[in-house]
């Protein structure tokens, strides 16, 4: 819990400390008008608002949410700098979006605590719905940490957390962090996570206490305590906190790592591995305990680190893997990319090669057309025809490699059509094109492989090239995806090739205790990731743009800022791609498609203890209990399977599917009491129409509901005197006032 030893103090007070922190209305302002010109980058802010009928959340207007932000400081509504915060960054959490962020340097200043061992939810057959235990109830702490079942001890299920059904308080409480799927997010809040455990490191403040009530009637209190993140050497106030916490944590104000922040990728397993990369994110087993044909695959992380040395450590160990399993007469391949958040696509892509190196890969993306994003094409692509010129001479040189390495997307000499062919210029790649709701630019992929424009300079890897008459490690027939719903980013992309380019199935664990299917990937489905690194040069290109061509100006940007950057750092985050399925002829964003899994299994006991009782069991699932795409096992939880997204119900290549989700694959409210008023499902959903939708289109928008005012206004009562200790309700309340 607090390894690194720093200091501890109670929750109650902690928050206390950070509400006497106080809100400077100019300094505020001017951050909002900041934040406001970044999200403008973020390209599914149009979607948000007006999503495609395969989303499960509420829309939500980001700007128009943002300015409301605004009126509440100018009519001086906010108590305290961290309230502010608290909304600031809850705007985003509403978005659904692992790559969106506006988080507030306050709020990893402390780290909320519940002082006890991780959750874990267990069935005991693996067919029966699983029950909530304490982790260390049903585990002993082995060799390295690593979980040792617990036999002849009593053991009683969870049923209530502080009076609430424990299902209830989990899925609701998971509501506060960023995936786009119910089930993923209720996975998030238990083990194994690795280096996620947000039940006992909750986002927001969870009250002085937490009441834990098992099934034989006993109940375990704990007083929540919270760590000091940050340094507060010498404060003494709340105007001290804010001094030293105004802008963003450097390493010299940060004695530790935010939990909310950084991410430890390598694996904990207890398996014995075959064969391991460097960093230990990248781990292949075969034999010991095994089926005698499988070959399992483990990739926790796509961004090993920042040693680029450790990228090419990983290409080489997959390549070792692979060809070891080729010697060892290995027919079968479990990809098993549980807790997978993400990396580099690089290394994706290159893991795309070598599982099918008869084939180059190819993707699908565009941006959000705005005036700032022209003025940064233009400007970037100028500067890029600058570095051609210094040796017109020579096809490739150091300076026109550093020119594309560094100016990204917005080069249109660096990116290619969808189907490979050069953009002539700006106008040829910016557009803007209407699609769906909003306008965005040409429909593009970098070149990841072999041409002269390459976002990745050579000195860093070599991305493994296609080769048409290469034979492939596996049939794809003979390979099968294991999620836990957490693949974000560039696992999604992995994921979607191979689901799309070669129909191989997927097999989901976990979610949700209840019946119907679940999706094979709940994190980010964007496929850039626009960090502070890349966001630094924003401002500064659209300003020396607009100085050399006034004509490029946009009005709505005449006083924009870096402030956000400067004051939120890395808790400043923007999606800057949409990503789409190549043949998808209406170009829906695949983060606002519903795909489910072909199968849905439950964590059992034995899993936890053995990852290879695990890896057996979907084996047996994926290769013995198949018959054509269908898997009939009874430990594919009930209604898991032939859902008409998934392969095993029929989804062609290039299409969705249809976009109905099951009713059962929604977030549920029912059962919260906000001032003694029950908060229902019904009522709850039917507020949340207030946010605008388009009319449905040919390029896959949607259609919005009626909103009953009446259930609005309702809802809006109950939220007018929420108090502190209900900020769950502020997820829902806010995108109504």
């Amino acid at each position: 819990m607090n390894g690194e030893d720093l200091p501890i103090v109670d929750a109650e007070l902690a928050y206390e400390c950070l509400s006497s922190v106080p809100i400077r209305q100019e300094d505020a302002l001017a951050l909002v008008a900041s934040v406001a010109g970044y999200l403008e980058f973020q390209s599914s802010l149009d979607y948000i608002a007006s999503p495609p009928p395969g989303w499960l959340f509420p829309p939500i207007d980001i700007l128009d949410t943002l300015d409301q932000v605004r009126r509440k400081i100018e009519n001086d509504e906010y108590s305290s700098e961290y309230d502010f915060q608290i909304d600031l960054h809850t705007i985003t959490i509403l978005g659904k979006d692992g790559h969106l962020a506006t988080r507030g340097p306050l709020l990893d200043a402390l780290g909320f605590q519940r002082p006890t061992s991780t959750l874990i939810s267990l069935s005991e057959d693996g067919v029966q719905a699983p029950s909530v235990y304490l982790m260390e109830d049903r585990y002993n702490h082995g060799d390295d940490n690593l979980p040792e079942l617990r036999s002849g001890n009593a053991f009683s299920a969870i049923t209530k957390i502080n009076g609430f059904d424990v299902q209830e308080f989990l899925q609701l409480e998971s509501l506060t962090f960023e995936l786009q799927d119910p089930d993923a997010l209720y996975n998030f809040m238990l083990f194994p996570s690795d280096y996620y455990d947000m039940f006992t490191a909750p986002r927001f403040y969870p009250g002085p206490y937490t009441n834990l009530t098992f099934a034989d009637g006993s109940i375990t209190p704990l007083k929540n305590t919270a760590i000091l993140n940050g340094n507060f050497t010498g404060i003494v106030n709340g105007e001290g906190m804010y001094e030293r916490f105004r802008g963003a944590l450097g390493p010299g104000d940060n004695s530790g790592a935010s939990a909310h922040v950084e991410r430890n990728g390598k694996r904990q397993t207890n398996a014995p591995a075959s064969a391991s990369d460097d960093a230990g994110v990248l781990t292949g087993y075969w034999d010991d305990g095994l089926a005698a044909e499988l070959l399992v695959i483990a990739i926790s992380d796509f961004a090993p680190s920042h040693d680029f040395s450790l990228w090419v450590n990983f290409q080489d160990t997959l390549r070792e893997i692979l060809a070891s399993a080729k010697e060892n007469k290995k027919t079968q391949l479990i990809l098993d990319v549980r807790r997978n958040g993400g990396g580099s696509v690089s290394l994706c892509m290159d893991t795309m090669v070598q599982l099918f190196p008869d084939k180059a890969p190819n993707r699908k993306s565009n941006m959000r057309a705005s005036g700032a994003q022209k003025a940064l094409v233009e400007y970037i692509s100028e500067e890029t025809r600058k570095a051609e010129d210094l040796h017109p001479d020579t096809n490739l040189d150091k300076e026109e490699i550093e020119a594309d390495y560094g100016n990204g997307p917005w080069a249109y000499q660096g990116v290619m059509s969808p189907q490979a062919k050069n953009f002539e210029d700006v106008g040829h790649f910016y557009g803007p094109h209407r699609v769906g709701p909003g306008l965005f630019t040409s429909f593009f992929q970098e070149n990841y492989t072999n041409n002269e424009y390459s976002r990745i300079n050579r000195e860093m890897i070599n991305i493994t090239q296609a080769d048409p008459g290469a034979e492939r490690p596996f049939n794809p027939e003979n390979m099968v995806i294991l999620t836990d719903g957490y693949c974000g980013s560039a696992c999604t992309i992995l994921v979607e090739y191979l689901k799309n380019e070669f129909r191989v199935m997927s097999i989901v664990v976990g979610g949700r205790p209840q019946t119907g299917p679940m999706q094979t990937i709940g994190g980010v489905r964007g496929s850039r990731l626009f960090n502070s690194d890349v966001l630094s040069y924003f401002v500064g290109g659209y300003k020396n743009q607009t100085k050399a061509h006034p004509e490029s100006a946009d009005p709505h940007f005449d006083d924009w800022s870096d402030e956000a950057l400067i004051r939120l750092g890395e808790g400043l985050r923007i999606n800057g791609y949409n990503a789409f399925r190549m043949g998808d002829p209406y170009n829906t964003p695949l983060h606002f498609a519903y795909e489910a899994a072909d199968c849905r299994i439950w964590y059992t006991p034995e899993m936890i203890a053995d990852n290879r009782v695990l890896w057996n069991r979907v084996a047996e699932l994926a290769f013995s209990n198949r018959m054509g795409n269908v898997i009939s096992s009874k430990y594919c939880v009930e209604g898991s399977t032939k859902h008409p997204t998934s392969i095993s119900g029929g989804v062609k290549k290039g299409a969705l599917g249809p976009q109905t989700p099951p009713e059962s694959a929604s977030p549920r409210y029912t059962g919260w009491i906000v001032n003694g008023t029950t908060v229902t499902q019904e009522n709850l959903g039917r507020a949340h129409g207030i946010m605008p939708a388009a009319g449905s289109s040919a390029d896959g928008g949607a259609g919005g509901e009626q909103v009953d005012l009446v259930a609005l206004q309702t809802f809006k009562d109950l939220c007018a005197d929420v108090t502190e200790e209900s900020w769950f309700i502020k997820l829902m309340c806010l995108s109504v006032q």
